[in-house]
């Protein structure tokens, strides 16, 4: 009996190759003629372009085993054109030209909401609380920071003020995204550290990835060939799908919200062993105004954290109610600069914070 031929599956399987490659290659060209933001003269690498330092990260920031990185101390310059400052304690610096209040310190933490990313020295909300509140205002935000960055920086910070200049109430600022940023080892290609859930340790969390490791992750040999497709750039873009194409962001588990209601119990540990006043804050992004399919998830969101903080002893903000009553969403461009507060909004937000102060 004659065995079959192998000949017509090799020509099916050769077949449906080339006509893959001949869509693929179909694909870009047509992508690339008729869409305003490609060439079809000009191939750059998409995902080796998104790799290439920032240079005002590089300027601004140092690396830090424990946080992964810091602002530098004593860096004086400008972010898009606006002046920035950190003082030697690496916080950032306001109303230099204001005698310094009378009074024990406010220490604020957080992410770039905090410490007024994009925005002047004197643009910034905790620049505002200074003036409204009548006290010095100690701005320890940091770009990009998860919620276990935040409160690992408030600790330390707290454990280098001198007793008799230690703050004596602590504000604690984060956004939505900073309870997803707790499940990552990796963002924008920054290394930094991660809480996981452990019933073996204080607070239930074990912390790890610690020391951060110093060098980046570099992109990969099939990332340095598939980056020149505009095609799988453009698909990959408009799928959200960011950490499956670049590579820069990695997630370790998926637990965001409980390591975050872990870490509001921790920060109220520090806040009873400083004898201190502690405020937590819920900021956000322009874009759940916007786009009211992302609120409820948001809004869930911060309603579980915020109620973990609650239970933990710890006074509590959202300034959602605020900021609709300020005239949000109708005065999103007043309020917000690329996702973030413009000198109106970090106004609006200071409002709120020094009136949940007072109170």
């Amino acid at each position: 009996m004659d065995r079959p031929s192998r000949r017509p599956f090799l020509a099916n399987t050769g077949l449906v190759l080339a006509s893959l490659v001949f869509f693929f290659v179909a694909a870009e060209l047509f992508l690339r003629a008729f869409l305003g933001d490609a060439s079809l003269w000009h191939y750059p690498n998409y995902i080796v372009e998104a790799f290439a330092p920032d240079a005002d990260h590089v300027a601004q920031m140092r690396y830090d085993p424990l946080l992964g990185y810091a602002p530098s101390p004593g860096y004086k310059g400008t972010l898009v054109g606006r002046p920035i400052s950190y003082d030697a304690y690496g916080l950032r610096q306001h109303n230099l030209d204001r005698p310094v209040p009378a009074g024990r310190p406010i220490l604020a933490v957080g992410d770039s909401f905090t410490e007024g990313y994009l925005a002047a020295n004197d643009e910034t909300w905790t620049a505002h609380l200074q003036h409204l509140a009548g006290r010095p205002v100690l701005n320890g935000g940091v770009r990009s920071y998860g919620i276990g960055q935040i409160v690992l920086r408030a600790e330390r910070l707290m454990r280098e003020f001198a007793p008799e200049l230690a703050p004596d109430t602590i504000v604690l600022g984060f956004i939505p995204d900073d309870i997803d940023r707790t499940e990552l080892d990796r963002r924008d290609n920054h290394p930094k550290p991660y809480f996981a859930l452990s019933d073996r340790d204080p607070d239930g969390l074990t912390l790890l990835n610690v020391p951060v490791p110093r060098q980046p992750p570099t992109v990969t040999p099939l990332r340095r060939v598939i980056g020149y497709s505009y095609f799988l750039h453009y698909f990959m873009m408009r799928l959200q799908r960011y950490e499956l194409w670049f590579g820069m962001t990695h997630h370790v588990h998926h637990s965001g919200s409980e390591v975050s209601c872990r870490l509001m119990q921790r920060f109220a540990r520090l806040v009873r062993e400083r004898n201190v006043k502690a405020l937590v804050v819920a900021f956000y992004e322009d874009t759940p105004w916007l786009y009211p399919g992302l609120r409820d998830g948001q809004q869930a969101q911060v309603a579980y954290v915020l109620g973990c903080a609650a239970k933990a002893g710890l006074a509590t903000l959202d300034t959602w109610n605020g900021f609709s009553a300020a005239g949000m969403p109708a005065k999103a461009q007043a309020f917000y600069y690329g996702n973030h507060f413009t000198d109106a909004g970090a106004q609006a937000a200071a409002r709120l914070i020094a009136a949940q102060i007072a109170r």
